[in-house]
């Protein structure tokens, strides 16, 4: 019994940390993105991270700029930059049209991010 319980946690360690581990993964992407393509020299925090299915949606800010980023898990397990904005990505329909984002994903990732930055104070 003891083995099958222990057998039982090594199954869920990994599980409990993959969300922190995508979300550093997106940060790095996002930062890496910035600084590459965007050519934002000071540091990038991305913060919050939201996730739902395949799809990640974070705020950024870098020395007074301000915006948010889409990303997309490739198939080699990568998180790859879809949209890098000055402005909020949060409407589900703009996310659905423009960048093809399933409705349901859309949605998740909206009320996941508003209620995320009320967590943190940005939004009233």
């Amino acid at each position: 019994m003891r083995i099958a319980a222990g057998t039982f946690i090594l199954f869920l360690l990994p599980l409990s940390f993959a969300r922190a581990d995508d979300a550093q993964a997106v940060r790095v992407t996002a930062a890496s993105y910035a600084q590459l393509q965007v050519h934002l020299a000071a540091p990038l925090v991305v913060e919050p991270v939201v996730f739902a299915g395949v799809y990640a949606l974070a705020d950024w800010n870098c020395a007074g700029k301000e915006g948010e980023v889409l990303l997309l898990r490739g198939a080699d397990g990568n998180w790859h930059v879809i949209a890098f904005e000055n402005n909020t990505l949060a409407d589900e329909k703009f996310l659905t049209v423009r960048y093809h984002v399933p409705q349901s994903d859309a949605v998740t990732l909206v009320q996941e991010i508003i209620a995320a930055e009320k967590r943190e104070g940005a939004r009233p």
